[in-house]
């Protein structure tokens, strides 16, 4: 099998298409500090991970070039080579046996051969995701895989702190931020501290690294006074005013004829997608299965084209409204 970096035509020529579903998931996607991905260096990605896989899908669009990501090592049983196609590389956990674990040195080995080829390679440092604007504690795993990239590597390695924001989790076509962050010189960060042990320098960039992500989106301590705090947070939000509302029904009124024929065309996608996020146990999965069906059913349809002539609509209309509000 090829290896992850090396260039795939079949992958590049399907790139677009997933691409743009990726864009179209959301309603506002954003992203910001792109400068701060440094080029010619191996570079490692470490977004804060709240949204299952919709995390790796906003990284993945948000750059023109490939990315490679880590993933939990248990899925690669039966999935296996089309992950690896996908450039995606299993990251063992103790959780799934002693066996499993022991690998840990050869996809070390492999990663570090990714990022040395110029490819970033996305790792969630938390080790698993959980919808909550905060953090869990920085795994080990990040700081090895770095450590041993800048001892070995004739080039700069940087780690780049990436920072989520959803404005929600549970609900398709919400709005997403991605904010990169000012990198961090593995190797000037070995070199300031010579003389401090292993176990000290992992500590130390760990804890430099959650400092550093909780930075980049809203966050909120994660202790017993969270929820009260989020419930403070969302209050003090400015709320779309009721007048505001009145100004829609005549422009769902203009436009549906338009909304009801994208809603016939759109069935084939919508109902796999309603049937799959109904099954998943877990609700954080809902939008990465709506994203599946979508992205599957797509090439038999013109659902793409379709979705976005409505929303051209709807942004002109509702421009041409605002203007007219300006002027009475």
């Amino acid at each position: 099998m090829a290896e992850i970096y090396e260039n795939n035509r079949l992958y590049n020529f399907l790139r677009p298409l997933v691409w743009y579903h990726i864009r179209q998931a959301f309603r506002h996607y954003e992203v910001a500090g792109m400068e701060n991905i440094p080029e010619n260096a191996a570079v490692i990605i470490t977004p804060n991970h709240c949204n299952t896989l919709m995390d790796a899908l906003v990284v993945l669009a948000s750059r023109n070039k490939p990315t490679a990501f880590g993933a939990r090592a248990d899925i690669f049983r039966k999935f296996g080579n089309t992950l690896r196609w996908l450039r995606m590389v299993p990251l063992p956990r103790i959780r799934d046996g002693l066996r499993e674990v022991e690998r840990n040195r050869d996809i070390n080995r492999e990663i570090i051969g990714i990022i040395s080829h110029g490819m970033p390679f996305c790792m969630f440092p938390e080790g698993t995701h959980r919808t909550k604007h905060s953090l869990q504690p920085i795994t080990k795993g990040i700081t090895r895989i770095a450590f041993e990239a800048a001892r070995e590597l004739d080039m700069p390695v940087y780690i780049v702190p990436a920072g989520l924001e959803y404005s929600d989790y549970f609900n398709y076509r919400n709005d997403v931020r991605l904010t990169y962050g000012q990198p961090i010189d593995v190797k000037k960060y070995l070199a300031d501290r010579e003389g401090a042990t292993e176990a000290e320098l992992q500590m130390e960039l760990r804890e430099l690294l959650y400092k550093r992500i909780s930075e980049l989106f809203f966050f909120l301590p994660d202790d017993e006074h969270y929820e009260e705090r989020l419930a403070e947070e969302m209050a003090k939000r400015p709320r779309r005013k009721a007048s505001s509302l009145l100004w829609r029904v005549p422009l769902a009124i203009m436009l549906s004829p338009l909304f009801l024929l994208a809603a016939i065309i759109s069935l084939p996608t919508l109902i796999p997608a309603l049937i799959l996020s109904r099954r998943a146990k877990d609700p954080a999965f809902r939008n990465s299965l709506r994203f599946a069906a979508a992205l599957l059913t797509a090439p038999l349809l013109i659902t793409a084209p379709c979705y976005r002539l409505v929303w051209d609509w709807h942004k002109k209309a509702r421009n041409l409204i605002e203007d007219l509000r300006s002027l009475a």
